[in-house]
């Protein structure tokens, strides 16, 4: 279990940042009140390394990003396929794993993401 985000911003020096993985729109409003700089909410879809989870999907990327006012990092499944509807949702950027490690030309995997990422943010990326 992690700590809540007041006492690791206490502990922390100032200016570092703070993310908090989120799974609800509960949990991210929560993070956002308790200090948190950005939130990562996902898993988006279904993804190998978090086999258990169940994907919250597009919808929870989009419910989180209209409830807070700090970026959005959605992650869990995401690719160079589906990286603009994630976009589209609202997230304000991506982490992945998957996406390049499981490729064979991890390079090449993570171009794909980069061109695919830029298109869906207009170049802005």
């Amino acid at each position: 279990h992690s700590l809540p985000g007041k006492a690791v911003r206490a502990l922390v020096s100032e200016g570092c940042i703070l993310g908090r993985s989120v799974h609800s729109v509960a949990a991210a409003v929560r993070a956002e009140a308790e200090g948190a700089d950005f939130v990562q909410v996902g898993a988006v879809y279904e993804t190998k390394s978090k086999p258990e989870g169940t994907p919250g999907g597009v919808e929870l990327v989009r419910a989180v990003a209209e409830a807070v006012q700090v970026p959005v990092i959605a992650v869990g499944g995401v690719t160079a396929e589906n990286v603009a509807e994630v976009v589209e949702a609202g997230a304000d950027g991506v982490a992945v794993i998957g996406a390049i490690l499981d490729e064979d030309d991890a390079e090449r995997a993570a171009e794909r993401l980069r061109c695919a990422l830029d298109d869906a943010c207009g170049g802005l990326s």
